[in-house]
């Protein structure tokens, strides 16, 4: 509901909303198209986290590892969408680009709150937790529309792009949160620090990339390659616990076939 409210909103409140609508879809399409890629690691992930449970088995160390499989390239495509996001409209549209790349670039900070909840979402799922998924729900729901209500009559189109980022990063943390609390995971002062690290290098590369004077797809390209060598360099991204998630969950997939 909060996911799709927005454009109803803007519709419904705006003289000209029909239009504000349609721009702020534009942008939006981009967010959902990446949004199919964290969606495909929580299906991979909800049979692993429930047999796990079920299991009794410590699920940290799978939830570290996909964490950090969504989290890269959703930070490395976030980086890009911020200091090229008019060349990626304009690639897709030949109207209003000045407005929807700014909405883009909002948008994509949220995904970031998306694929967190995706992974963490899916491990309330797994352990059952569904109260607490539901009132967190029910919260971002009555955030979205309150922060919609005031953003849009002033703001616009930007003003709901603001609403739904603030949303996603608020329910993306809140199920972390909870998630952290109910499995007591440990708290990992190094890996957070390296991560933080990891989302300001990846956000630098992006800015001063734009200062090359290339072609812009290659650059671009370039920049996305380097903020997951950064990952990798920096020890976020652990390509051997990756590939062994991986594995295993085809493996699993060829025992029931």
């Amino acid at each position: 509901f909060y996911n799709r409210i927005d454009s109803v909103m803007l519709e419904r409140m705006l003289p000209d909303g029909k239009e504000q609508a349609g721009i702020y879809a534009q942008a939006f399409r981009i967010l959902e198209a990446a949004s199919m890629f964290a969606y495909l690691f929580s299906v991979l992930l909800l049979p692993m986290f429930a047999r796990m449970i079920k299991q009794k088995q410590n699920v940290e160390g799978l939830c570290k590892t996909a964490f950090v499989l969504v989290f890269v390239p959703a930070i490395a495509l976030m980086s890009v969408c911020l200091f090229f996001n008019r060349e990626i409209m304009g690639l897709m549209y030949f109207e209003h680009i000045e407005t929807s790349s700014i909405v883009l670039a909002i948008l994509m900070v949220g995904f970031v709150g998306i694929c967190i909840t995706y992974i963490f979402g899916t491990l309330l799922t797994s352990n059952g937790s569904l109260k607490y998924l539901n009132i967190m729900a029910a919260c971002g729901m009555v955030l979205n529309i309150v922060l919609n209500f005031i953003l849009i009559p002033h703001y616009g189109v930007i003003g709901a792009a603001i609403s739904s980022m603030v949303t996603q990063l608020a329910t993306g943390l809140c199920q972390y949160i909870i998630a952290f609390r109910l499995f007591k995971f440990n708290f990992n002062l190094k890996f957070t620090i390296v991560t933080t690290l990891f989302v300001i290098i990846s956000v630098t590369v992006s800015y001063f990339a734009t200062m090359i004077d290339y072609n812009r797809w290659i650059v671009v390209c370039g920049a996305a390659v380097v903020c997951v060598l950064v990952a990798v360099a920096l020890r976020v991204l652990d390509l051997r616990s990756a590939l062994g998630m991986i594995k295993e969950s085809l493996a699993k997939r060829k025992e029931k076939e």
